[in-house]
């Protein structure tokens, strides 16, 4: 990636509240950012180029695990790292969940934004991402 350019960071929630707070804050760290309310809208702003992608696992409707499936299934969304957030489930299901799914991680809500930060950092300078569809 080239770090020459803004990075673009992804969002997807229904929690309107959550998606201004990470818009903000991600905003005046030098981010730009999209937000989606659901899967559908979360695949067509892969036409974005997002460097990576927030995605809530627990969406109404179809789930952020479905949503991350579609995303490894678009060529624009092969490499771009997953991080799934959520305030429900238990760390070792939400591990295999990562996992099954094709994300690189995952951050439980509440969480600090410096939680946030590390793991964006973390996966922004990683290596590009391929899911094998396991």
């Amino acid at each position: 990636m080239n770090n020459d350019r803004m990075r673009h960071i992804l969002i997807v929630d229904d929690e309107e509240d959550l998606v201004r707070l990470i818009r903000y804050t991600l905003k005046r760290h030098g981010y730009m950012v999209t937000a989606a309310t659901c899967g559908d809208e979360a695949i067509a702003c892969l036409d974005k180029k997002p460097d990576l992608i927030l995605l809530d696992l627990w969406l109404p409707g179809e789930d952020g695990g479905a949503v991350c499936k579609r995303i490894r299934t678009a060529a624009a969304g092969r490499a771009v790292p997953v991080i799934f957030f959520t305030a429900f489930g238990e760390v070792t299901e939400l591990q295999e969940i990562t996992r099954n799914c094709g994300a690189q991680d995952f951050i439980v809500k509440p969480f600090e934004t410096e939680e946030l930060f590390a793991k964006i950092q973390r996966y922004l300078a990683g290596n590009s991402v391929k899911y094998d569809g396991k």
